[in-house]
């Protein structure tokens, strides 16, 4: 999957003007499947840094480079989102809020 053009200026990274990655769907959905792999070391009883390097290096080897903490960040506002959502439903299972961005 070819992520980031490879004649960019910025071939590694993909920043706005304050720093802040721009996450496409695509990235979105390369993260959930890496971090779908990793999901059970992340519930282990060691501390999760180390998972985060492996996924940042995962995400190099995809065409991204990005910090083990911004990939962090990004999983907890996913989580943060979904569980936000989830609430929205209730048990009943209605329908989602419409602006729903995972």
């Amino acid at each position: 999957m070819d992520l980031v053009p490879e004649n960019s200026s910025s071939a590694n990274k993909r920043t706005t003007a304050g720093g802040r990655v721009k996450w496409s769907a695509a990235l979105e959905c390369l993260l959930i499947d890496i971090w779908q792999e990793k999901i059970e070391d992340l519930r282990g009883p060691r501390k999760n840094s180390h998972v985060y390097m492996e996924m940042a290096e995962s995400m190099k080897e995809a065409g991204l480079e990005l910090g083990w903490g911004e990939i962090r960040t990004k999983l907890e506002n996913m989580t943060k989102k979904y569980r936000i959502e989830k609430n929205k439903i209730g048990p009943s299972g209605g329908a989602p809020s419409v602006s729903v961005s995972v």
